[in-house]
């Protein structure tokens, strides 16, 4: 038994399935047999007299009481990991293989430069990016870190998550577009413009836009272009094909330039929030976490941009 285990006690077993989303994932996760913490867990909720897991022949799911108590074993859970981490990283000079997984534009943008730095300060570490923009399970894919952007309604459950930043989207042309097409006043306005996405969907995108008063507005767009790589929206934008919708970080340099010019500056897309999900932090190597805390302290500033 852990020192985790011998500690915690049933709260371990139950903290783990509760995160985890059921029995089989947390299983798989940790590698503790499933009717073990079945047991642990139905043996909990005998000692307390209280119901914390509903379950059916396909899912388990939680209990009011059950949501309240994970909240108390995640947090006491953190703790002790956290303090077995100190004492591990204090004996160890960080070494091994950290594997990352992030969107490709945003490996570019944000992960590039500081990866360098990783490499230079931590000469024993070796890196692994998947740069991809495929939805990667770090449990099945052995993913350490997984950067991801989202909007806040979209973020998963079941991993430990650490917020970086935003980034906003926004709609931006070049002036030379503009002077030809003429500039739009609404958004209604766009239906009569070439429109670029970084998105490749097939069929018809929906854009749900926000302003400062939280008034929203949904335009249902059909893309001039369509396409996941940055060099080919890019290209197409630069070479004034259209309006495109961008990240903010990308177009900062070229807005304060006067290269692009903001379309509709009173609307913007609900804002990603850049953050760094990973399984769990126990057993989590030195390694991983120096990277952790690495991209905690460089990226917020790098997201830090004024779009214009």
């Amino acid at each position: 038994m852990s020192g985790l285990e011998e500690g915690l006690g049933d709260l371990y077993y139950f903290t783990l399935v509760a995160r985890h989303g059921g029995y089989a994932a947390a299983s798989r996760a940790t590698g503790i047999a499933k009717n073990k913490l079945s047991r642990r867990v139905t043996a909990l909720e005998e000692r307390l007299n209280v119901r914390l897991l509903q379950r059916t022949n396909r899912n388990v799911t939680l209990t009011e009481t059950g949501h309240r108590l994970m909240a108390h074993g995640l947090a006491v859970l953190s703790e002790v990991e956290a303090a077995q981490e100190m004492i591990t990283n204090s004996l160890s000079e960080p070494s091994g293989l950290v594997r990352i997984s992030c969107p490709s534009l945003a490996s570019r943008l944000l992960l590039a430069e500081c990866i360098a730095e990783c490499m230079k300060q931590y000469p024993k570490i070796n890196i692994q990016l998947l740069a991809t923009d495929k939805r990667c399970d770090p449990i099945t894919e052995k993913i350490d870190i997984a950067i991801r952007l989202r909007e806040r309604k979209n973020m998963e459950k079941g991993f430990i998550a650490r917020e970086l930043g935003k980034s906003i989207r926004i709609l931006v042309a070049t002036p030379e577009y503009l002077e030809r097409k003429g500039h739009p006043v609404t958004l209604t306005d766009l239906a009569g413009h070439a429109l670029l996405s970084l998105i490749d969907n097939e069929h018809e995108q929906i854009w749900e836009f926000i302003d400062k008063e939280e008034n929203t507005a949904t335009l249902s767009a059909d893309p001039h272009l369509s396409c996941s790589e940055w060099d080919i929206v890019q290209t197409a934008l630069f070479s004034h094909q259209g309006i495109a919708l961008l990240p903010d970080m990308i177009c900062g340099d070229a807005l304060h330039s006067g290269k692009l010019i903001r379309v509709l500056p009173r609307w913007s897309r609900h804002p990603l929030i850049v953050h760094m999900v990973f399984p769990t932090r126990r057993g989590m190597l030195p390694a991983v976490r120096v990277f952790i805390d690495f991209l905690a302290a460089r990226l917020p500033a790098m997201l830090a941009v004024t779009p214009g």
